[in-house]
């Protein structure tokens, strides 16, 4: 989800007001044997684009098209190994209105 202001800034709705609240929205991750409770990691993620192609590393799954999806596996950041590429370190949040 794209967070929601739940009280926050005297709002009770889902809005088109760029908050922190709202898009600055944490991802949990439980993978026993893999993260470890209290582990954190502050890299820049995009939850609904960068699952898939996480879900497709872990299961060992390649994609056809490559260039098709726009996210990036956090099977790296989740695993804590080397990088071997940059990993993103800006990104943009845009609303109509």
């Amino acid at each position: 989800d794209h967070g929601d202001m739940c009280g926050s800034h005297g709002m009770m709705d889902k809005h088109y007001i760029l908050y922190e609240d709202v898009v600055r929205v944490p991802l949990i991750i439980r993978w026993s044997g893999v993260r470890h409770p209290g582990q954190t990691c502050d890299d820049f993620v995009y939850n609904f684009l960068d699952l898939p192609p996480t879900l497709l590393s872990i299961l060992g799954l390649e994609l056809c098209n490559p260039g098709h999806l726009q996210g990036k596996s956090l099977l790296p950041l989740l695993a804590g190994e080397g990088l071997t590429e940059p990993w993103r370190d800006a990104v943009v949040s845009t609303y109509n209105g």
